[in-house]
């Protein structure tokens, strides 16, 4: 005699979808980086890539907005330790493109000013408004569940069904499903 025993294999909660956008991940308003022979001010933070952009993320930017500068020296901006700015300017707004290819999960940016030359009595000042971090995305966000049976459960396996709850979606971009 054959009987069936049900198995029931948790997938636990995900989302799926696919994404176009973009996201400003990290932020810093209201800073000031300066820089002399005698003192070093720099700014730095981090911005992490969320998990279900991280594999469709097609390039990435930083915006910075100069207040105000002494422009004794230039500002130098490092993304994930390389350098992708460096220039002297005296007011206005960055815009820095990345790469892809230089963007990880977690990401360091550092902005610091370089020394006045041969002014050696003054610093190098920047006033900055703000300084954003963010990514361009553009694809599918799937999930992926590996789980592990037991001879028993393979020898005697005769079928399987997968059940699911949709808990939120947008009805005007319906499009198919693939499992």
């Amino acid at each position: 005699t054959v009987s069936t025993i049900p198995k029931s294999i948790g997938l636990g909660d995900f989302t799926v979808s696919y994404l176009v956008g973009t996201n400003t991940l990290a932020e810093k308003d209201d800073v000031e980086v300066a820089r002399g022979y005698f003192a070093d001010y720099p700014v730095s933070f981090t911005g992490t890539v969320p998990d279900d952009k991280i594999n469709i993320l097609t390039d990435g930017f930083l915006q910075i907005f100069v207040e105000t500068s002494n422009s004794a020296g230039s500002l130098f901006v490092e993304f994930n330790g390389q350098r992708v700015y460096a220039n002297t300017i005296s007011t206005g707004e960055i815009d820095i493109p990345l790469n892809a290819s230089l963007i990880h999960k977690y990401n360091s940016i550092v902005v610091r000013a370089d020394t006045p030359g041969i002014a050696f009595w003054q610093n190098t000042d920047y006033k900055i408004k703000f300084i954003k971090f963010g990514i361009d995305f553009s694809g599918i966000s799937s999930h992926q569940k590996t789980f592990s049976l037991a001879a028993g459960d393979l020898k005697f396996f005769n079928s399987g069904r997968l059940s699911f709850q949709v808990k939120d979606y947008n009805p005007n971009a319906l499009n198919p499903m693939l499992i």
